[in-house]
């Protein structure tokens, strides 16, 4: 429905605003419902009792979004900005992913060796603005190897949040309730990756529209061509003529203008995280007392007892004389 608005229909078409408002209605049912009837909730309104669980997992949300829109949308700007082939665009996009993969794990030593995940997690929110704000310079003239080291910085911050968010997560609730946290911290995080992938692409689609419909020869083509950016894309490899640079040109403008919005948008969100990280969040005691199992009442087995009925033995016994 997302990749729908601006692009197959406006924004105030009933097309879009009919199928938001009944996804917004079942929402707030499907949690209404969940906060009184159930007795074991999918969603326990308990892991959003403080602001530090409150933050938590709404950063698992906008972490979420970060991952897979770096992932999903530097492929989109090295294939068509620097003519790319989707293998080479992968390998592009490796170093970030190491780099994730090791600042996740660095981060979790640290904060198991100093029981304190506050302050990892402002270095991870701040990674992630300010590689997202840095991103918003790359254009069609950077050259691939500053393209290509830029994103190092966002990705540094992705990684850390992998285990910061989860530990801020558990620490906010009882013992009783760490891996409710936990898993829930991993079903926000699916979330986001999700929206990354829908809102992002809304995003891209949009502005690549009004960029491509600012070019008075374009113009009909602006709707045609949002819908489907990689294809087109594509073909501009066919494109050799002197006189058709000028559509290349226009194409690709429009695709960095629109990985640009992205990467505002991912900026703005953990800015705001960020913010919220630093006035709401608190640094709970990661070691909690294990909660007592409840004892088992013991088990009461009636005994069998058994009686000898002579009558019926004496009958038994005579049963087959008498046959």
């Amino acid at each position: 429905m997302w990749q729908k608005g601006g692009v197959l229909f406006e924004w105030v078409s009933p097309h879009t605003l009919v199928p938001l408002a009944l996804c917004a209605i079942g929402l707030l049912g499907f949690v209404l419902y969940s906060k009184r009837f159930p007795p074991y909730p999918i969603i326990r309104t308990s892991l959003f009792s403080s602001a530090t669980g409150v933050v938590a997992h709404s950063g698992s949300v906008v972490h979420g979004v970060a991952v897979f829109s770096l992932l999903y949308y530097l492929p989109v700007y090295y294939g068509i900005a620097k003519r790319a082939t989707v293998l080479e665009s992968a390998l592009y996009v490796l170093p970030n992913t190491v780099v994730a993969a090791l600042t996740s794990a660095a981060s979790g030593i640290v904060i198991t060796k100093t029981g304190r995940y506050r302050l990892v997690l402002w270095v991870g929110w701040a990674a992630v603005a300010a590689g997202s704000g840095v991103l918003m310079m790359v254009d069609e003239k950077t050259t691939l190897a500053v393209g290509i080291l830029l994103p190092l910085v966002a990705g540094c911050g992705i990684g850390i949040l992998f285990a910061t968010l989860g530990m801020a997560a558990q620490a906010s609730v009882p013992a009783t309730d760490a891996s409710a946290a936990s898993s829930m911290t991993n079903f926000f995080r699916s979330l986001g990756q999700t929206l990354g992938i829908a809102v992002g692409g809304v995003v891209v689609q949009n502005v690549f529209r009004r960029e491509v419909e600012k070019n008075e020869t374009y113009r009909a083509y602006a709707a045609v061509w949002a819908r489907n950016i990689a294809r087109v894309g594509r073909a501009l490899e066919a494109l050799t003529s002197p006189e058709e640079q000028a559509l290349k040109q226009v194409v690709v403008s429009a695709v960095v203008q629109g990985t640009r919005a992205v990467w505002l948008l991912l900026c703005v969100l953990s800015a705001t995280q960020l913010v919220a990280s630093i006035v709401l969040v608190k640094n709970i005691d990661l070691d909690k007392p294990e909660a007592a199992k409840p004892r088992r009442p013991p088990i009461s087995r009636p005994r069998l007892q058994m009686s000898i009925d002579p009558t019926a033995a004496d009958s038994f016994v005579r049963l087959p004389n008498q046959i």
